[in-house]
């Protein structure tokens, strides 16, 4: 009897985070992370386009946007990972 691996879809976990930065990883598994990026994401931008002129917000948002796509990346294929071991271990078993 074959065994599926349902692994996340990392181009739907990019699409998701380019959109609402860092909720790729919520879609991953890792809500509480994915959460906290997105909604600390927002109160940085909302922070710093109070002190720096927009070129310099604009710059700052754009590298914590491209860290959250990143992060992203690294959390779908953890956890596709993680769920690739756990089937060959139990293929192992059997």
């Amino acid at each position: 009897m074959p065994l599926e691996v349902n692994e996340k879809s990392m181009p739907l976990a990019i699409i998701i985070s380019f959109f609402l930065n860092g909720l790729g990883m919520a879609y991953a598994g890792n809500i509480l992370k994915g959460v906290g990026y997105f909604i600390g994401s927002i109160i940085l931008s909302l922070i710093i386009s109070s002190i720096f002129n927009e070129f310099l917000t604009f710059i700052i948002n754009l590298i914590v946007w491209i860290i959250g796509l990143v992060l992203t990346y690294q959390e779908v294929n953890e956890v596709n990972q993680q769920k690739r071991m756990l089937l060959m271990n139990s293929m192992n078993k059997n």
